[in-house]
């Protein structure tokens, strides 16, 4: 923990709309998604969002998907946006497609990748990116692909808390292993993030042998 991995992510979801890419950003878990959306929807004059081709901050066109965010997200929530608006099952499907199509950035986790609104949108991306990825059980990862990516990043730490499994039998299946962990045996190419920032190197030399 504290190399940096969500600033990472924010920094290569910039790189990535310089060259128009849409993006699929996931995550296990609603927390995970909403830090991402914190920094992407924080007014540019607090350090949010992205950096334009100039290298200055900008607001994304970014929509979170999915129940369960953080109420302080919520203007930018799908849900919010149908809810504003007094429309028929038609016309709310309709909104629904347009908003998902309109959008740079969706958010959500890996479940509500697979959603109908998601699907039943048509949407293609580019590039779906996949935080705690160590902590997501390997067939959840694979569910963002059914948005037919041309390219995938996983970022995660395979040291800290893997997939939460609670069934004996799967355990043995070795179900609790993550595609993280998987790709990281078979010894994929990966990048590595050393330098630690949010602690002494004393705390966390300690933290790491305990």
């Amino acid at each position: 923990p504290g190399t940096g991995k969500t600033r990472t992510i924010i920094a290569l979801i910039s790189l990535l709309l310089l060259y128009a890419c849409k993006l699929l950003v996931c995550a296990p878990s609603n927390a995970a998604v909403d830090e991402i959306m914190r920094r992407l929807v924080r007014p540019p004059a607090e350090g949010g969002g992205v950096y334009d081709k100039r290298g200055a901050l900008c607001a994304p066109n970014v929509l979170r998907l999915g129940p369960g965010f953080h109420n302080d997200l919520r203007p930018w929530t799908l849900a919010s946006a149908l809810a504003s608006q007094n429309l028929d099952r038609d016309g709310a499907m309709s909104l629904q497609n347009s908003l998902i199509e309109r959008a740079n950035i969706i958010c959500c986790t890996l479940s509500i990748a697979g959603s109908s609104a998601l699907v039943n949108s048509g949407a293609e991306f580019d590039v779906v990116i996949i935080d705690e990825a160590s902590q997501g059980v390997e067939l959840s990862t694979l569910i963002p692909l059914r948005s037919k990516c041309k390219s995938m990043v996983l970022v995660g730490d395979p040291r800290q808390l893997p997939p939460t499994v609670l069934s004996r039998l799967v355990l043995q299946m070795r179900y609790n292993v993550s595609l993280f962990q998987r790709l990281e045996s078979l010894q994929y190419r990966m990048c590595l993030l050393a330098t630690q920032y949010r602690m002494h190197p004393v705390i966390s030399r300690f933290s790491s042998e305990e």
